[in-house]
């Protein structure tokens, strides 16, 4: 019997995991949500992943020109001693006794060309990654702030819906009362309950918007599928924290530009690399110092147990290799030049556009909203004077369908202005901030 309910025990257990993990529920701010996804999205772990990856190559750079020890076992046996053959010299007979040795061995490099120059290539490798990073939670950040706006715009569109369903429904309980009393014609009862299921169709069409937006978010945020997320900002904070007229006038640095930045690297590193090909042509020298144990020693041995030498190698001719090698990284150079140039106008004409974006995305908002206000009051006009008969369910159904028209041209304005303030706060970004 307590077998049996420790059993139990463990079965209700095992269904409230899933359960709990289902409840789950975090509360956001943009601010908290970008913030939550540097930490957690895959791309930006990968990215964290690259930055480690740079610091370990910039070690293996280094531990080459450091120490390096190594021990050998070496056993030996002549073979001619096992087809029974035998040197003679002056009249005595040597023959090849098995030898074991256990040797120990440590190397230092003096100078390389290649390994100094390759050192400072391993630098600049680390300092990319560490900027690609930065670019990667950027890029990031303002990827899942867009994804919060369109929550919220999704959001507002329903409770948009909602509420326009709300008023034609209680239009339609008055008109179907004037109906039955031959007050209103039949006609105009229908037309009200088309408009009635399809603004409902509407609401349930907004409802999915919602979840999608939602789920477009949580994958931004790296969380689970069944994570409940409460959003604490609203449109109208964050439009009114929006200052167009000191975005638009901000300075334009295009050298603290994140992608400039990285093509800068990127030219100093085939700069670099112009100089490493170089440097195959200069000599190295390394130092040495060997032990030798020798277990089993042959008949004869005049070799140290212990030496210390140099290695000088010293590149004589190569056919043209090494300045046909030279050459493509001298064209590698100019290229990345080139594309330097390139994208220091592509940035230009970008941040001009996305100024020119950012200031029609708030004319054409501060016109929706105009034109929102002024069809909420003809609809609430024509409702009133087709409720007293003046006015037939057409001009009604005409009044709510632009009334709809300018709460959808007021939604994606609003959607536009914050999306076109973060592609140009992406251009002005510096790691200064």
């Amino acid at each position: 019997m307590k077998r049996t309910q420790q059993i139990m025990l463990l079965c209700m257990a095992l269904t409230a995991l899933p359960l709990s993990a289902a409840a789950q529920k975090l509360t956001v701010s943009v601010q908290q949500a970008a913030d939550h996804a540097v930490e957690n999205n895959r791309q930006s772990r990968n990215a964290s992943l690259a930055v480690q990856e740079a610091k370990a190559k910039q070690w293996e750079a280094i531990a080459n020109g450091l120490p390096q020890a190594e021990a050998t076992a070496e056993a030996t046996a002549d073979y001619t001693n096992f087809l029974g053959a035998s040197v003679e010299a002056f009249g005595n007979t040597i023959e090849f006794n098995p030898t074991t040795n256990l040797a120990f061995r440590v190397t230092q490099l003096v100078f390389s060309g290649n390994y100094y120059v390759g050192l400072r290539m391993a630098k600049i490798a680390r300092s990319m990654a560490q900027t690609g990073k930065t670019k990667s939670d950027l890029e990031l950040r303002i990827d899942v702030a867009n994804a919060y706006y369109l929550a919220l715009v999704a959001v507002q569109s329903r409770d948009f819906a909602a509420q326009n369903l709300a008023n034609l429904q209680s239009i339609y309980e008055t008109t179907k009362l004037s109906a039955q009393v031959g007050v209103i014609e039949q006609t105009d009862l229908d037309q009200l309950t088309v408009q009635v299921n399809s603004m409902a169709n509407a609401v349930r069409s907004a409802e999915r918007q919602i979840e999608l937006a939602h789920n477009m978010l949580r994958l931004q945020m790296g969380v689970s599928a069944t994570t409940e997320l409460e959003l604490t900002d609203n449109l109208e904070a964050i439009i009114a924290h929006t200052n167009v007229e000191a975005a638009t006038e901000r300075l334009f640095e295009v050298e603290k530009n994140i992608d400039y930045r990285l093509m800068t690297e990127q030219e100093t590193l085939a700069q670099q690399q112009i100089r490493l090909q170089q440097a195959a042509a200069l000599p190295t020298l390394a130092a040495y110092y060997s032990y030798t144990e020798k277990l089993k020693k042959p008949a004869i041995d005049f070799s140290p147990s212990q030496m210390v030498g140099l290695n000088l190698t010293v590149p004589i001719f190569s056919s043209g290799l090494r300045c046909a090698r030279v050459k493509q990284a001298r064209i590698q150079y100019e290229t990345t030049l080139n594309q330097k140039e390139l994208l220091t106008d592509q940035l230009r004409i970008q941040e001009k556009q996305a100024r020119f974006n950012l200031r029609n995305a708030t004319d054409q908002y501060l016109t929706q909203q105009q034109n929102l206000e002024v069809s909420q009051r003809v609809f609430n006009n024509i409702n009133l004077k087709f409720q007293q008969g003046l006015v037939s369910g057409i001009d009604l159904t005409t009044a709510a369908n632009n009334h709809v028209n300018a709460q959808n041209s007021y939604v994606m304005a609003v959607l536009q202005l914050l999306q076109a303030g973060n592609d140009l706060e992406k251009l002005y970004f510096t790691t200064e901030q």
